[in-house]
């Protein structure tokens, strides 16, 4: 039974653009010419409709149509092997020497390169411009290439697994699982490398404390499943509202804490009250279908980092005291820090 072609899918999978394992697949080539005595040797890659070069020397985009290849004849098959001393009086191939892609072959060996499921994903040939006879010894050695082929295969998509986990890994230690944005730890980095580049540009960098208003009485009253919607909500609309050069933070139960670089406290301060509008305005929709109304407010305290400020934490503090006066003075409102000499300031 013939094994189906694999989709364009799979072979954007197998990430031929990788430089490291298309110089492997040359190498693998060249093994086979010295092996063989041919005098060309490739390793291709096909879907349903076309066959891919997988080489270092040749662009991605030069793939043929998968019916003018002789490896079309031995992915059609149900043999691992095809082996042709002249394709031009070979019934397996002769109608494809008639085709526009015809490149002078007469000689033609092949090995398939398969899944451990069985899946046809290319082959691995060698091919001569004269007629040549491939003993069992080479065609042993051709297939013992074509398994290194998929071996290698294997073998960097199993890296490309391990990348892409370790990534998540690190995204989720960066990341509150509840509201998406940075956690603690991860937001106290950011914000200070924020810091070290708006300085080496002489610009101003802002930092804002925000803590929802009475949300111990949301959990009372509604229930624990009810606040954790609330932060979720409040998340998002952070996330939407601040630009992607701001770096937002959950770093308490209720608190986030927002740097803004090249930004000075006021114009923060405005921007933090147009959120601080839009999140009163919203009540948050919890229960069953969205029945339940919350209404929800914050209270936002705002500092820009002085050049006095040896860490993060002094800056912090200052905003934090911005955001003690905002709830001492009623919440539901966004006060930058009192300036030395003229007393608080209120965010329009």
């Amino acid at each position: 039974m013939t094994t189906p072609a694999p989709t364009d899918d799979l072979i954007q999978a197998l990430n031929l653009d990788d430089p490291a394992t298309l110089s492997d697949f040359d190498m693998l080539a060249r093994a086979a010419c010295m092996l063989t005595g041919a005098a060309n040797a490739f390793v291709s890659f096909a879907d349903s409709t076309r066959l891919w070069p997988a080489s270092a020397l040749a662009a991605r985009s030069s793939h043929k149509p998968l019916e003018q290849a002789y490896c079309s004849a031995l992915l059609a098959g149900d043999e691992d092997n095809l082996v042709s001393r002249d394709v031009r009086q070979d019934p397996r191939t002769r109608a494809i020497t008639r085709q526009p892609g015809d490149t002078g072959i007469v000689a033609y060996a092949g090995a398939l390169l398969r899944t451990e499921d069985g899946r046809k994903l290319g082959t691995l040939c060698v091919t001569d411009t004269v007629q040549r006879d491939f003993d069992t010894a080479q065609v042993e050695l051709l297939n013992g290439l074509a398994r290194q082929v998929m071996n290698l295969v294997a073998l960097r998509a199993a890296k490309r697994e391990l990348t892409d986990a370790l990534a998540t890994m690190t995204e989720l230690a960066r990341t509150d699982a509840l509201t998406g944005l940075l956690n603690r730890a991860a937001w106290h980095e950011e914000a200070g490398t924020l810091h070290r580049l708006v300085q080496r540009q002489a610009g101003a960098l802002t930092l804002v404390m925000l803590d929802l208003d009475h949300f111990k009485r949301i959990n009372d009253s509604h229930g624990h499943a009810a606040g954790d919607a609330v932060l979720r909500e409040v998340g998002r609309l952070l996330r939407s509202e601040l630009r992607t050069t701001d770096r937002v933070g959950r770093i308490g139960g209720e608190e986030f804490a927002i740097a803004m670089p090249f930004t000075t406290a006021q114009a923060a301060a405005s921007r933090i009250e147009r959120l601080r509008e839009r999140i009163a305005a919203q009540p948050v929709a919890h229960g069953t279908q969205g029945g339940q109304r919350i209404a929800v407010t914050v209270s936002g305290g705002v500092a820009p980092w002085r050049e006095g400020d040896r860490t993060l934490e002094a800056a912090l503090r200052r905003a934090d005291a911005a955001l003690y006066r905002a709830k001492a003075s009623g919440r539901n409102r966004v006060l930058v820090e009192e300036a030395r000499s003229s007393g608080a300031l209120q965010a329009a």
